[in-house]
């Protein structure tokens, strides 16, 4: 659920985030800009699994650049 939660935000961050730059790219009088509704079109829907794999892949990726602590340096309250 929390997945899904925070995979949905991402995904209205990003529309956002494209929607703010063709907004201004029209502002700025762009001749040659690409409509809207083509950028905010999914090229195609994701597998799944391919998804799970890749936020995996982050998550590993995160994990290693963080401090290794033992438990009893987590539970050291001094």
């Amino acid at each position: 659920m929390q997945m899904e939660a925070l995979a949905q935000r991402r995904r209205e961050e990003r529309q956002r985030l494209i929607e703010q730059a063709w907004l201004t790219a029209m502002l700025g009088r762009a001749d040659k800009i690409v409509p809207l509704h083509e950028l905010l079109a999914e090229a195609h829907p994701r597998d799944p699994a391919e998804v799970a794999a890749e936020q995996r892949a982050r998550l590993r990726a995160l994990s290693a650049t963080l401090q290794k602590r033992s438990w009893s340096q987590w539970l050291d309250t001094s």
